[in-house]
């Protein structure tokens, strides 16, 4: 009896804090709505709607001071210059204990702590006022005066996502020092004059992302060292100079490091062994080497090492052996080889390098193997040489040499028997014959341009199929000695603008029956036209573009007298 007396006084009690509450969402935007709230619901305390706190009036949120839980949401503050609080600190919150929906603190020009929030111990627990609301979370943001989170020490636990966003003033965050557990995505963006990370110190249950953006005077990572897993995690305009604080990191979804203009290395992931999607380090000026990385095996999808100014190498990723999509290596202007690539023995789809100022060969990736969808090498001008790609057997869209000035030959494509959609020789000026794809067989699309010095295409003795040949603007070719085994293009056949061509000589064997169009044109020295199949195609009513060539294949007329002498 005395137990169901207990019940029922508990039970009475407590729908009675509840009755006593507002039942629609509640907007406070003046100090006079918030000191009445104390005398119009006297005995309040567990509030089932969102609370709206905004107003210049509002200097003090003592008449709150009931409060012990929030089912909805709390907004506190207006990006909206009329609307933004005069709170100095949130004192008259000291009793709320738990949110159940989304802290938002936004927009309050002259907050400077959180003083006030001092019980407050869990944020983001499912609302009550709905069973179907999603977890919320904890955000900070556009509080110009901010200088601290004092006040939040006994929080302990976000069920969702953690933003502070856009406090110019907020110089550390030692007042989240026991928060254990953030189920969401932790956001630090646009915090000039924030120090450090030590608020995070005792965090520990955590396995999603963390976005560190415009953080101009952080220098170190120290805080998160209990976290072994990340989802993704993002660095961008950061002071930092290595990884020290990560240094129990195992398992990395994803890596992004940006413009971080201090970084040298990647010390303090030591215990990293694998990036699972993606890994971008771009414009990072100082970066020397991967050091730090000797434990990483595999970046699961893409591999992004663009516009390093310092890289020299690829030291500290000497155990990498497996990119699973796309390995690009761009504007790295000290880059001079790829070193410490040597393990790397599988890329599925792309190889691209372009844009290096310095770096002369590629021997490292000696070990690739296999097919690629895409294998671009250009505008490297110190590239002297494509050795290291002799196990790869095949591309099957596109593979461009193109703008590698250095380059006298194409020796390293040795493996290369079939190629896809797109080969392109273009603008390799030093680029004297085609040694090293000797062994290509098939082609869909071929494409020599533009190569100055080019005298010798007799590595081509193996093409024997191929759609579209394009040969143009190669100022020293006088024949095409070297294609005698090919036989069958159902494409286009495009010869134009060779100042020194001479001679159709080496495509008298393909079948005329199968090409589409042919284009001979403006080729001033290009006299002798006399193969039977270009006669015969001409004769054809196939389309076909002949002129501005020398005498005897300047017109239609030439090439055919020249086929019947």
């Amino acid at each position: 009896m005395k137990r169901l007396l207990l019940f029922t006084i508990t039970y009475f009690s407590f729908f009675l804090s509840l009755s006593q509450c507002p039942t629609v969402d509640i907007v406070l935007d003046s100090q006079q709505s918030i000191d009445n709230f104390s005398i119009n619901y006297p005995n309040c305390s567990e509030v089932l709607q969102d609370i709206d706190i905004k107003g210049l009036s509002v200097t003090n949120l003592k008449g709150l001071n009931q409060l012990t839980s929030i089912s909805g949401n709390l907004k506190i503050g207006s990006l909206s210059n009329k609307l933004t609080t005069s709170l100095i600190d949130l004192t008259g919150l000291d009793n709320l204990t738990t949110i159940h929906g989304k802290l938002q603190i936004d927009g309050n020009k002259s907050l400077k702590t959180l003083l006030g929030l001092e019980n407050l111990s869990e944020v983001g627990m499912k609302g009550k006022k709905d069973s179907s609301i999603s977890f919320f979370s904890i955000y900070i943001g556009s509080n110009y005066v901010l200088e601290n989170l004092d006040g939040l020490e006994n929080l302990s636990v976000v069920h969702g996502p953690f933003q502070i966003r856009f406090n110019p003033e907020l110089k550390n965050i030692s007042g989240i020092k026991n928060l254990e557990t953030i189920s969401g995505n932790i956001t630090l963006e646009n915090l000039p004059k924030l120090t450090d990370l030590l608020g995070f110190i005792s965090l520990q249950n955590f396995n999603s992302a963390i976005s560190l953006k415009e953080l101009t005077s952080l220098q170190k990572l120290s805080g998160f060292e209990l976290l072994t897993e990340i989802t993704n995690f993002s660095l961008q305009s950061t002071a930092i100079k290595n990884f020290d604080g990560l240094n129990n990191l195992s398992k990395l979804g994803s890596l992004e490091v940006l413009y971080c203009a201090e970084l040298k290395n990647f010390m303090g992931l030591e215990k990293l062994m694998i990036i699972e999607r993606s890994a971008s380090i771009i414009n990072n000026a100082q970066l020397e080497d991967f050091s730090g990385l000797s434990k990483v095996k595999t970046v699961g999808e893409m591999l992004f090492v663009n516009g390093n100014s310092s890289l020299q190498n690829f030291e500290g990723l000497n155990s990498l052996d497996n990119v699973g999509l796309e390995l690009h290596i761009n504007r790295n202007e000290s880059l001079q080889n790829l070193n410490g690539l040597e393990s790397l023995k599988l890329v599925n789809d792309q190889i691209q390098i372009g844009d290096n100022e310095n770096i002369n060969d590629i021997i490292s990736l000696k070990n690739v193997e296999g097919e690629l969808k895409y294998l671009i090498i250009q505008r490297n001008p110190r590239l002297t040489s494509l050795v290291g790609l002799e196990k790869i057997t095949q591309v099957e869209r596109q593979l461009i040499i193109w703008d590698n000035f250095s380059l006298s030959n194409l020796s390293g494509l040795n493996g290369i028997e079939n190629s896809g959609i797109i080969f392109k020789i273009d603008g390799n000026t030093k680029l004297k014959s085609l040694n090293g794809i000797s062994s290509l067989k098939t082609a869909q699309r071929f494409e020599l341009e533009n190569n100055n010095s080019l005298t010798d295409i007799t590595a081509l003795i193996g093409l024997k199929k191929i759609s579209s040949l394009i040969i143009q603007k190669n100022n020293s070719l006088k024949n095409f000695m070297g294609l005698e085994s090919l036989n069958y293009m159902d494409g286009l056949l495009t010869i134009k603008n060779n100042s020194s061509l001479e001679t159709l000589s080496g495509l008298q064997n393909i079948d005329n029956e199968t090409i589409l169009k042919i284009v001979i044109e403006n080729n001033p020295n290009l006299a002798i036209c006399n193969a039977l199949n270009i006669c015969d195609y001409i004769n054809s009513d196939k389309p076909h573009s002949v002129g501005n060539n020398a005498i005897g294949c300047n017109t239609e007329e030439e090439i055919q007298e020249g086929c019947w002498k």
